[in-house]
């Protein structure tokens, strides 16, 4: 009874297995086809055309994904055993594949049910670049397995390590070993000491947050880890770490860049690869048609530093460290097309794009949506009287409020026009007592602020925060006389 039971089980056993590997061979044939055809030198791997960004007339103002590539041997050895202790230290031993690693990722995506961990050899990152889909899924992990196996049987390790110090990303725009050194050291990559083999091989797992320009000390962690993981596997020595720890980095300033375009560029490419994907748009080779006018643009820019300067010259405390900035678009109003973007004052001292951020106080510039919706509510029109007088609110929960005048006067009996030409805050805040504040937001949603409003009667006086594009878009309709055109950064690829 038990042998009967035993040569079943076994018996079972068996054609599980041969149903597993007809499976398999199967399912190696289907997902084959599909398969990118291995190049016969992966230095058309680094070779990809970068893509380029132009402006609506023709100027050239933004070069994505372009790499310098250089052989192996023009490369230190001390940025190559750190970049192979940081990303795959069994790399000279796997075919392809880091069995330990796939089986941990493979448990923690079959438990979480979706793709959260790749396990991926050196060779298997390398891969991911003759795909032009980088989505996760099961059916694009499976392929990229297979496409590993294909390198490790074609290429020598040498040849596969050579083709990913070039391609990989390390954050501050470079694109490959040789531009990195450069870009952080001022130096050729055959040239890079182990401390600075150490960071730069820390960046391309967390090339942004781990970046030496924007935050030092989490970027000498990483590369004290780096250098931890170099002794762990008998790259260097305990002492060699510690010399490395003590020696100067020689790290270099970033590279000032104050070009006003970089704004809008920015934008686009962040909007270009939520819709596309990162490595698509980077290395697709290929060319975005903005809306940008560069020479409005700069216009623009000189136009705005001269303002905030005149300003700053009046002001009695001005704090240098912080000074005035700007937030500015520019639409046309016929088409929405977005011709300038300014995010602030100097890219290169700051980044943040106070043009598309929702914290800017649009003020007395709200107040046409609130007169608007009187119109269309109550009947107003520009010959409508109203009174501009002081007034007391009872705002429960809070203190009496006084909404007062920019000249702290009233001018009594007011027609609506006048009222807006001389933007009265009384006025407004009356016309909001009697629309409600819901009106007026469901006004400003209709012309397309997508921004959060505050429910209460001080919205009348713009202090609910909006950006700089929803009040352009939001204007631009009232100069096409109600028609609304989506504002676009896009005109073709």
């Amino acid at each position: 009874m038990i042998r009967r039971l035993f040569e079943r089980l076994i018996f079972g056993f068996y054609v599980l297995a041969l149903l597993a590997t007809f499976a398999g061979v199967g399912a190696y044939f289907v997902l084959s086809r599909d398969l990118p055809q291995l190049p016969d030198d992966l230095e058309k791997i680094n070779l990809s055309l970068p893509t380029e960004i132009y402006s609506a007339d023709g100027e050239r103002i933004k070069v994505l994904g372009q790499r310098y590539p250089v052989s192996l041997d023009d490369i230190s050895p001390n940025f190559i055993k750190a970049i192979v202790a940081a990303e795959d230290a069994g790399f000279y031993k796997h075919k392809g594949l880091d069995h330990l690693s796939l089986m941990r990722a493979l448990y923690m995506n079959v438990r979480e049910r979706k793709i959260l961990q790749g396990g991926s050899t050196i060779t298997q990152q390398l891969s991911k670049n003759l795909f032009f889909s980088f989505k996760r899924n099961w059916i694009r992990k499976i392929k990229e397995l297979l496409v590993s196996l294909q390198l490790e049987v074609t290429f020598s390790k040498d040849q596969i390590l050579e083709a990913y110090c070039n391609q990989i990303y390390f954050g501050s725009g470079a694109y490959g070993v040789e531009e990195a050194a450069q870009v952080y050291f001022r130096k050729r990559a055959r040239e890079l000491t182990v401390l600075q083999g150490a960071l730069l091989a820390g960046l391309p797992n967390s090339p942004n947050n781990a970046n030496p320009f924007t935050d030092y000390p989490r970027s000498m962690r990483r590369t004290e880890y780096i250098l931890t993981r170099m002794v762990k596997e008998n790259l260097i020595s305990p002492d060699e770490k510690n010399k490395a720890l003590a020696s100067p980095l020689e790290l270099t300033r970033p590279r000032e860049d104050n070009n006003p375009n970089r704004y809008f560029v920015n934008y686009v490419i962040e909007k270009l690869e939520r819709d596309y994907g990162k490595e698509f748009v980077h290395f697709g080779g290929l060319k975005v048609f903005t809306t940008l006018d560069a020479r409005l643009q700069g216009f623009a820019q000189k136009s705005a530093v001269s303002h905030l300067e005149a300003l700053e010259s009046e002001m009695k405390e001005l704090d240098t460290k912080n000074p005035l900035q700007v937030g500015m678009v520019s639409i046309e109003n016929q088409s929405g097309a977005v011709r300038v973007m300014l995010g602030g004052r100097n890219y290169s001292h700051s980044q943040f794009n106070r043009a598309v951020s929702n914290n800017r106080l649009p003020g007395s510039s709200f107040k046409p949506f609130v007169y608007l919706t009187a119109m269309e509510q109550h009947g107003y029109n520009p010959a409508s009287i109203i009174k501009d007088e002081p007034i007391t609110i009872d705002i429960p929960g809070t203190d009496l409020w006084e909404p007062k005048n920019f000249n702290d006067e009233h001018v009594g009996d007011v027609i609506l026009k006048k009222a807006m030409m001389q933007s009265l805050n009384v006025v407004s805040v009356k016309l909001i007592q009697e629309v409600t504040p819901e009106k007026v937001i469901e006004t400003a949603k209709q012309f397309g602020i997508t921004s959060p409003l505050g429910n209460n009667l001080s919205l009348a006086l713009g202090t609910s925060g909006v950006s700089s594009l929803e009040m352009a878009s939001a204007y631009s309709i009232i100069a096409n006389l109600g028609v609304y055109n989506e504002p676009y950064f896009i005109q073709r690829i």
